[in-house]
């Protein structure tokens, strides 16, 4: 899963997050706007070129691979991005497989960033 915090306010989005809150964005820019007419072309792929480009120019940093550190907000306990997907095994082998063909692993982690029951870190220092 891509990451992205936005530079000036610190809010971290998923990807698909950060796509949604864009889209809905450009709905509300006037119809003559060039963003908007790129978006009504292309759909998602004109959203995420704008990404890119936010990306270069400072708006948004992407954070991802092993930069990444998930806290558990109920112990602290910290998760590099490869053992995040442990708990989030975990977690599926308790539901029913009926539920569980429903679950994606970025849907999962976004409702529990969403929910407050993970933070995301990008700069951990490991001797603290």
């Amino acid at each position: 899963m891509t990451l992205y915090r936005d530079t000036t306010s610190g809010v971290i989005f998923t990807d698909y997050e950060l796509l949604v809150s864009l889209g809905e964005e450009i709905d509300g820019l006037d119809d003559e706007d060039y963003l908007k007419q790129e978006v009504q072309l292309y759909g998602d792929a004109a959203i995420r070129e704008y990404v890119i480009e936010c990306c270069l120019v400072g708006i948004y940093s992407r954070l991802d691979g092993d930069a990444v550190v998930y806290r558990r907000t109920m112990d602290g306990e910290l998760f590099y991005a490869g053992a995040i997907e442990g708990v989030f095994d975990d977690e599926m082998v308790n539901l029913e497989p009926a539920h569980r063909e429903h679950v994606t692993f970025d849907g999962w982690l976004s409702d529990k960033i969403l929910n407050g029951l993970f933070d995301v870190l990008d700069d951990v220092d490991e001797n603290s």
